[in-house]
């Protein structure tokens, strides 16, 4: 028994003493890479006169680490009981260059679960999950995304801060309606789609529709509001998560507001064309009034006999 014990003990003290050795290749190649802990700061990018509507808070952290070979070598969420104050935190990787994605605030599924990060940097994208086909919820908070290349190889540094920015714009819609219409509802069409995080960039589909209907409230008998985030309608040209000082030329989109005639029994929908961009990070506030006899204006469009299951926009 004790010969045993002895060669187990001499087994591995002779495979300390090889991995050491192994580690004098004039190369290095076989030596494990020397690991760093990395302090990793957070930092809300505010733009100057931003609406203080926008919601500047994190209920979420989720972050991902792609080193060199392009391989996610760590991922982790934190709830917001977890979230430092200063949202620092403390990473430790082995030396390596790397490509770090945040998101904030994601809201992925029933459960406020979150999606598994891509196997590459480029495949992380934010986005909703369809109620219908081509259709989208709108967001109760703005989700927030951040990215930054940090070389921990060739260098001592060991702090780093990451900017991260909206990727959704906020819309406060108030509608104003006789007291005979009832069940009022909310749509948006013409918004961009999911959100490359690496690649900072907006999917395009002209089909997309956002249901803002689950934000509403009531602020009196013949008025409702509608208070939601939601996809941005331009994303104010390459790398600006903001709006740009001069007017983009794409940014038109859509307000659809339903509503149910006690008088005629049927459902009444207006279409009105907003050709006022909503950037990242903006918010579009407006008062809407409705009413079954309404005369289409420039820019208006009334169905008063809409039936579910219609096209929203036959044009499109």
């Amino acid at each position: 028994m004790e010969l045993r014990r002895l060669y187990g003990a001499c087994a591995v003290t002779a495979a300390v003493l090889l991995a050491a050795v192994s580690c004098i290749d004039e190369d290095l190649s076989k030596c494990p890479p020397e690991e760093r802990e990395m302090t990793v700061r957070y930092s809300i990018v505010i733009e100057e006169g931003q609406d203080s509507a926008f919601v500047q808070e994190l209920t979420s952290v989720h972050m991902g680490f792609w080193d060199n070979s392009g391989t996610l070598v760590h991922e982790k969420t934190f709830a917001q009981s977890e979230l430092p104050e200063d949202l620092t935190f403390t990473v430790t990787l082995p030396a390596d260059r790397y490509s770090h994605i945040v998101t904030a605030n994601c809201q992925t599924d029933a459960d406020g679960g979150h999606n598994h990060f891509g196997t590459t940097p480029g495949d992380v994208e934010f986005t909703r999950p369809e109620t219908a086909p081509d259709t989208i919820k709108a967001m109760r908070v703005p989700p927030y995304s951040g990215t930054l290349t940090m070389d921990t190889e060739d260098s001592l540094r060991g702090e780093y801060t990451v900017e991260i920015h909206p990727v959704v714009g906020k819309m406060e819609i108030t509608v104003a309606h006789r007291e005979y219409l009832t069940d009022i509802r909310c749509m948006v069409g013409g918004t961009l789609g999911g959100y490359y995080c690496w690649d900072d960039r907006y999917e395009e589909n002209s089909r997309l529709r956002t249901d803002a209907t689950e934000m509403r409230s009531a602020s009196g008998d013949s008025v409702t509001q509608f208070n939601f985030y939601t996809f941005p309608t331009t994303d104010g040209g390459e790398g600006a998560s903001y709006a740009p000082a001069t007017k983009a030329v794409r940014g038109d989109w859509e307000l659809y507001i339903f509503s149910y005639c006690t008088i005629t029994g049927k459902t009444i929908r207006h279409k009105f064309m907003i050709d006022e961009p909503l950037y990242p990070g903006q918010v579009y506030r407006n008062r809407f009034e409705i009413d079954a006899d309404d005369v289409s204006d420039v820019g208006v469009e009334v169905d008063t006999d809409w039936k579910p299951g219609n096209d929203m926009d036959v044009d499109m």
